[in-house]
């Protein structure tokens, strides 16, 4: 749920907006990941729908102060702090955790309140403005595009400290799969065609 409606829920305060096809695909996919991992697909909730409901009461009856999580989001604030160069921007990443669980979750979770915290509430029209300018101009998409591929990797540079991550896929899992060990790791995914037609 965390990474599934929770993200949804957390996009759609930031005022980024998402098709109903998108968001059901977006959780699909997530249900794959559970899956994947071994998650107990029964016990899942099917939709989004189903899923809200779930979470609400999940939370209802589970929700609450934790020195634990307040530990570990400390852990996360210190991180991405760590992330972003300069010490400036820092009190951001509190300032956008807060506004996105709401003062009552962040209290529990010792978020600290900064000066940032009213600046942080503009994003939502900043992104609609971002989002219009995408929606309106072939070359604003594609601008936009290209600042977040860079923003990616500098996110990930500064994760890794500038080492190069390399992931192998065990070759019991490739025949599972039916990955192939002869793809170059540079080709890219083609999507398959319609096998539905008009």
């Amino acid at each position: 749920m965390m990474f599934s409606i929770q993200v949804l829920d957390a996009l759609h305060r930031l005022g980024i907006h998402m098709s109903n096809e998108g968001a059901d695909a977006y959780y699909y996919a997530w249900r794959v990941v559970g899956a994947m991992l071994g998650v107990d697909q029964d016990h899942v909730p099917k939709d989004l729908r189903t899923a809200r409901e779930f979470s609400d009461l999940y939370m209802t009856r589970h929700m609450g102060p934790s020195e634990e999580g307040a530990q570990l989001t400390r852990q996360l604030i210190d991180l991405y702090e760590e992330v972003v160069p300069g010490t400036f921007f820092d009190p951001v990443v509190g300032a956008l955790i807060r506004y996105l669980i709401g003062d009552t979750c962040a209290d529990w979770l010792q978020v600290p309140r900064t000066p940032w915290d009213t600046a942080v509430k503009a994003a939502p029209a900043l992104l609609n403005v971002l989002e219009t300018i995408e929606d309106s101009s072939p070359f604003g998409a594609w601008a936009l595009d290209r600042l977040g591929h860079f923003t990616t990797l500098f996110e990930l540079s500064a994760l890794t400290r500038g080492r190069v991550m390399h992931y192998a896929i065990p070759e019991q899992l490739k025949k599972d799969f039916g990955v192939s060990s002869t793809v170059p790791p540079t080709s890219r995914w083609t999507p398959p065609p319609a096998t539905i037609s008009g």
